[in-house]
């Protein structure tokens, strides 16, 4: 595995950008980005586009304004590291589905997918492949109401599983399968197009998995590989045709070098 420092931050007010390498082919870098004071989102909202601040501006409470504009911070900075362009350059389009991807022909055959929670933004990166992450914070759920929840994310074989649960284990359960799927579906670019309790992930506590998936019965089969990202109380998931090549987690810190946080290899 090889490990790479990255100068990703904002100093003296300046954008300071510089990655030495994209990810290797099969290899997916996550960058971590928890959330702080409303600096940052403001620096953000100077490099988002009218759109975007249309959108941003569509929040009803100022901390969901400032997630967003956080969030986009870190996907402008770091996609302006990989392409060598200035953040406020970076062109974003919808794709299929209403997929966000990089526009133009400079694109440098990046793919990325962007999720936050409450507390967290999670960024994956990788090359010549679609990717999807997701992250969600164990508050965000009540225990009592993972019944109900699970009834529309959940497969029977998983509703057996998280039946015979209680209390954090069963919470922790339930985000453990709604973050791989979530990852899953954001990966393959059918959104909403697919019912989430059609089909079933591997629930164990973490690891890495491959496994063949369709989005309906007329569809060809396709491998997914899938890894377990949860730290504490914020459970993630990545997932992604191939990721043989590693997956690598990068700390988004402001003003000084980021630091690799974690490293784990997929053992198929």
């Amino acid at each position: 595995m090889h490990y790479r420092d990255a100068e990703l931050g904002l100093v003296g007010g300046k954008q300071a950008v510089e990655l030495r390498a994209r990810p290797a082919r099969g290899a997916v870098d996550i960058w971590r980005l928890r959330f702080a004071d409303g600096e940052l989102a403001e620096r953000g909202w100077q490099m988002m586009t009218d759109d975007e601040r249309v959108r941003a501006d569509a929040f009803h409470f100022a901390a969901d304004r400032e997630r967003f504009c956080q969030s986009r911070l870190l996907l402008r900075m770091v996609l302006g590291g990989y392409l060598g362009i200035e953040p406020a350059g970076v062109a974003i389009k919808l794709g299929e589905n209403g997929k966000p991807a990089v526009d133009g022909p400079s694109n440098g055959r990046l793919h990325f997918n962007l999720a936050h929670s409450k507390s967290t933004a999670l960024l994956a990166v990788t090359i010549d492949q679609p990717v999807g992450v997701d992250v969600e914070d164990s508050d965000c759920v009540r225990i009592p109401d993972i019944g109900s929840l699970a009834e529309s994310v959940m497969s029977e074989r998983e509703l057996e599983v998280i039946s015979e649960l209680e209390g954090e284990s069963r919470l922790h359960c339930f985000l453990r399968c709604w973050t791989r799927k979530e990852a899953l579906v954001k990966a393959m670019g059918v959104g909403l197009s697919v019912k989430l309790d059609t089909f079933t992930v591997p629930l164990d506590r973490a690891g890495a998995w491959e496994m063949q998936w369709r989005s309906d019965e007329a569809s060809e089969e396709k491998m997914i590989q899938i890894m377990d990202l949860s730290e504490g109380s914020v459970f993630s998931a990545v997932a992604a045709s191939n990721l043989t090549g590693g997956v690598q987690t990068f700390e988004f810190v402001e003003g000084r070098r980021t630091s690799r946080h974690d490293a784990n290899m997929l053992m198929i």
